[in-house]
């Protein structure tokens, strides 16, 4: 696309801020090279590449990667047979330890069956040679140093290297520390010409032997290099000369055997370096709250609170935006820095952020299109003596921008027509916005002239929208309102400022009869927005008061429900208390009879009393026609195939077998559950027909079942209000049906709208025991866990 453009809607600014988040060399340059695509499948692809590093990113906190050099250039010295260094063979270790991060993270997707639509096939390559990374790793450390355990041989070496450093300093520290120090300058050992020699007095240079290898400035010390250890000296030298070689052949087998693997260990690199690229888009992304872009499918732009990501989140002011099916030109009016400019930047940054496959600053559910070109001409306004150069400049750029248009650019006009006599200029800027409409380019225009706004309303495929302005402050909102032209806010400011109102009513005679038509058109305009926002206004009342409504209904049901458990525990009680009664009572009659036996008369009056009592107890108490007793007596006497009710589900079941003394396994409907029997009722195999009474305001919900059980996740990224209100009521229902402990609901950061559902949906719901945001490596604040009672 148009590299100016690009400058002029300050996307490199956007790369720059993307760019900061890479941690290799070749990641950054990714985001460098980064430019909007035209193709639809090539865009989709850059935004699912962006998706998974945003999944990555906020269920495990990042990609297994870590900074790391650029091999490619030594992958390709090797082709020409040169041999690698140790710093360099460090950073092919690396990349390969990198790669055996990345096959174990695969494993852990799998076990999470969690899938990533651009990187999984990807990931499924990456390969790694155990015997080339099991001598790397025992050849060379992190900083490029070469380990004594590289070979047997440089182990031998570097063996007798230290013996001999030994044996010299031992040597050297008798001699300064001995009874021979009396003849140096000073009791050290220093360096000459990379030999170890100590400092004699000029005098005695004779005593020690060896070789002289410096003096002092002033000639009274010499540097000698005692014979004692000049031997020494030569066969250490020897020995760093063979480690030295021996080195070098560690280095050049090994990159003859990294030659042979580089066709995996540079496809490990690529991809490493690729999935840095997309965790700094994802890493972007998060940090500006930005939301995954959809592609329209009828090529519209459809922002929800939109915004410019360079401005201060604390004062950028959000926008929805609509451009394409009903209409392909919009003209913006408003006052100066009223946001116009802005908001057309906004509108084209983000068009071009999300055709590069970077997430968009919107809300969810926002919609981009493709566009083969946009095209711009914005510039800030310049002083009246520049007037001529001025309008001269934007006219070379809009004449290079007809040019170049057709039905797939998108063209951004500032201040269309500007700079020059306002009726040419006004009929200059209508030209060439119906000239483009024959071509069917997408137009956003900003203006001040009243004609566009009358252009704009009388014209079909055209829409009007302005600049909110705030008449009691006297300053811009910063608010778009589609549909709504801006009006001139002169005569109203005047008024607000004291000016007199003869002077005003005499500048509004003053006006022509166009200007008249296009006030009187404003003002039915406007006189509609208000009776819309009134309309809209009750709406949002009457859902206020449905809501409440239902919110009421709910608590009395729920305080229904305490008093049915209420009065089941009371009844049960009750019916324990009348039990207990009469087994003391028929206690106490059978020890009558038992003593009248033991002192041997009997009467049958007496034991007919006794019968008569007992009988009496039975009928009064009616035990047989308790409830809670009839419910204890049936569960004692249920069998597998008998059809019962599980009063804590409202629904029926059918027994399968027997699990332990107090429980059984019931079928309900494609579920399976095991049930305890006190919350088992046994009923007929052909049950009566009940007439359910229903409240009148109570809705019809059809609820669809499933056979499927819930999975324990619920995922309601990118789902509309209304759909996961549904969805995540039918989630709740079915994991308490199949009587999960606990299950997790997947909601993303987003504006919070789907957080804030989901957690006042749980904090209402009497089954819910808690909940709480999920750990960082299982989404953080970007996923709820629910424990359910």
């Amino acid at each position: 696309m148009n590299k100016k453009v690009l400058e002029i809607l300050e996307f490199p600014k956007i790369k720059a801020a993307v760019a900061a988040f890479a941690v290799t060399e070749q990641g950054r340059s990714k985001v460098e090279r980064l430019i909007p695509q035209k193709e639809r499948e090539i865009v989709q692809s850059a935004i699912d590449q962006t998706t998974d590093g945003a999944t990555v990113l906020r269920l495990f906190g990042g990609f297994p990667i870590t900074k790391v050099s650029d091999i490619i250039p030594m992958m390709s010295r090797l082709r020409k047979r040169s041999v690698l260094s140790g710093a360099e063979l460090s950073q092919i270790l690396l990349i390969m330890r990198i790669s055996e991060s990345l096959i174990e993270f695969v494993e852990v997707l799998d076990e999470r069956a969690i899938e990533l639509p651009f990187y999984g096939e990807k990931l499924l390559g990456v390969q790694i040679d155990e015997d080339l990374y099991a001598r790397l790793k025992r050849t060379v450390d992190e900083e490029g140093n070469i380990l004594d355990r590289a070979s047997g041989e440089l182990m031998k070496i570097r063996k007798s290297i230290t013996s001999l450093q030994n044996e010299q300093k031992k040597r050297l520290d008798q001699i300064v520390h001995g009874s021979d120090s009396k003849y140096l300058s000073e009791p050290l050992v220093t360096i000459r010409d990379g030999r170890q020699v100590i400092p004699v007095k000029a005098e005695h240079k004779a005593h020690f032997g060896g070789i002289v290898h410096d003096q002092s400035a002033t000639g009274q010390t010499l540097f000698i290099e005692p014979q004692v250890v000049l031997n020494l000296n030569n066969e250490l030298q020897l020995a760093f000369h063979q480690e030295k070689e021996e080195i070098q052949k560690i280095l050049s087998e090994l990159s003859e055997e990294i030659s042979v693997e580089s066709e995996n260990i540079l496809y490990n690199a690529r991809l490493i370096y690729d999935l840095d690229f997309a965790q700094a888009k994802a890493m972007y992304a998060k940090q500006i709250n930005a939301t995954l872009p959809i592609i329209s499918e009828d090529n519209q732009i459809e922002l929800n609170a939109a915004f410019h990501p360079l401005i201060d989140p604390k004062k950028v002011v959000k926008n929805d935006f609509k451009l394409g099916g009903k209409y392909r030109q919009m003209v913006i009016t408003g006052p100066n820095t009223g946001g116009k400019t802005i908001t057309l930047k906004t509108v084209g940054l983000t068009q071009i952020m999300g055709q590069a496959g970077l997430y968009i600053p919107a809300n969810e559910e926002s919609q981009i299109a493709i566009f083969s070109e946009i095209l711009a001409d914005i510039g800030d306004e310049q002083s009246i003596e520049q007037n001529l150069s001025t309008f001269s400049s934007h006219m070379k750029n809009i004449i290079s921008i007809l040019q170049e248009s057709d039905e797939n650019s998108l063209i951004l006009f500032d201040e269309i027509g500007a700079g020059t006599d306002p009726e040419e200029g006004a009929s200059l800027a209508i030209s060439i916005l119906q000239h483009l409409k024959g071509v069917g380019s997408y137009v956003i225009a900003t203006t001040h002239y009243p004609e566009l706004k009358l252009y704009a309303y009388n014209t079909t495929d055209v829409e009007n929208a302005s600049m909110e302005f705030d008449i009691e402050s006297l300053s811009p909102t910063y608010h778009l309102l589609i549909g709504v032209p801006g009006r001139s806010n002169a005569f109203a400011i005047s008024r607000r400022l004291g000016l007199a109102e003869n002077i005003i009513q005499k500048a509004e005679q003053l006006m022509d009869n166009d200007t008249v038509g296009i006030n009187e058109m404003l003002d039915k305009l406007e006189s509609d927005r208000q009776e819309l926002q009134i309309n809209n206004q009750t709406v949002r009342e009457e859902k206020a008061r449905l809501m409440q409504l239902e919110t009421q209904v709910t608590a009395e049901k729920e305080q229904l429900e305490n008093q049915r458990e209420q009065l089941l525990s009371k009844a049960k009680k009750e019916a324990e208390n009348i039990v207990a009664r009469a087994e003391n009572e028929t206690k106490q009659i059978i020890e009558q009879l038992r003593q009248q036996k033991q002192q041997g008369h009997v009467k049958e009056n007496v034991v007919i009393e006794a019968k008569t009592k007992i009988k009496s107890l039975h009928q009064t108490h009616n035990l047989t026609n308790n409830r809670i007793l009839k419910k204890a007596k049936a569960a004692k006497s249920l069998q597998a195939g008998d059809t019962v009710y599980v009063p804590s589900y409202e629904k029926r079941g059918v027994l399968l077998q027997k699990m332990g003394n107090n429980s059984w396994q019931v079928q309900i409907g494609a579920l399976k559950m095991t049930i305890a029997n006190n919350q088992l009722e046994k009923v007929n195999s052909e049950p009566e027909k009940q007439t359910v009474i229903r409240p009148k305001s109570a809705p019809k919900v059809n609820v669809k079942r499933t056979n499927e059980m819930p999975s324990g996740r619920l995922d309601l990224r990118g789902k509309r209000y209304e759909e996961a209100e549904a969805e995540l009521d039918r989630f709740i229902d079915a994991s308490l049906l199949a009587n999960y402990p606990s299950a997790i609901i997947i909601h993303g950061f987003g504006t919070g709208t789907i957080r804030n559902l989901v957690q006042s949906t749980l904090q209402s719901n009497p089954r819910v025991a808690d909940f709480h945001y999920a750990p960082a490596n299982e989404g953080g604040n970007g996923a709820t866990i629910v424990n359910f009672q």
